[in-house]
């Protein structure tokens, strides 16, 4: 989480910065000095209640920025404007392609599964495997516990074999 922390912040920096066509930027450079930060408070509580209705024309000045801004922010893997340009790619493809007409869920168990035990080093016969040999899921979820890179080796295994 941290590494993608830093990264995200990096992004921001990158590109966070307001881009406009040169016809426009008086237009929004005026915008800028003209909005004060008590009418973005308000118009942020109000718009954090659902309320959408704007009085006057700073409010338009500072919805149109907001709007700029979610724009910009679109590159930042993560943010709500990135979300929100995911979803209107998928409803893009659901437009163009159709609803998927096939789904499969893969839930890949590893506090039951022998395959973990094996990689984890123990010797076992899998061949000859019986009940009394499954390990329990107390013992088998602290093992998994106690060295995560088992349960990301156990489902990269499960996924390609499930893949090919």
């Amino acid at each position: 989480f941290s590494v993608f922390n830093m990264l995200q912040r990096q992004t921001l920096l990158l590109h966070c910065s307001r881009r406009t066509k040169r016809k426009q930027f008086r237009q929004v450079a005026e915008d800028y000095s003209l909005v004060k930060p008590s009418t973005l408070l308000r118009l942020s509580e109000r718009l954090a209640t659902s309320d959408t209705s704007i009085y006057n024309d700073e409010e338009k000045r500072a919805m149109r920025l907001m709007n700029d801004v979610g724009l910009v922010n679109a590159y930042v893997l993560g943010s709500n404007s990135a979300r929100l340009e995911m979803r209107n790619e998928i409803c893009g493809l659901i437009m163009d392609k159709g609803l998927p007409s096939f789904f499969i869920t893969i839930n890949p168990n590893d506090t039951y599964n022998p395959i973990v035990r094996l990689l984890a080093g123990e010797n076992i016969d899998i061949n000859n495997l019986l009940s009394k040999n499954v390990s329990r899921y107390g013992e088998q979820s602290m093992m998994i516990a106690q060295n995560p890179t088992l349960g990301a080796c156990f489902f990269h295994i499960y996924m390609t074999v499930f893949i090919q």
